[in-house]
């Protein structure tokens, strides 16, 4: 289990690392949906 934690500690810090932003939400939460919905109306470098 912990090569598995470990794994999933270098996959979101790569993420982190490589954009602007980085959301990481549930697809059912209304919170995140308008969240998401109104960053990418920036057109940055995200990952969501």
């Amino acid at each position: 289990m912990a090569g598995t934690s470990e794994a999933v500690k270098k996959w979101v810090n790569k993420i982190i690392e490589e954009n602007i932003i980085a959301v990481f939400a549930k697809t059912e939460c209304p919170y995140c949906i308008k969240a998401i919905s109104i960053l990418k109306g920036y057109n940055l470098n995200s990952h969501m």
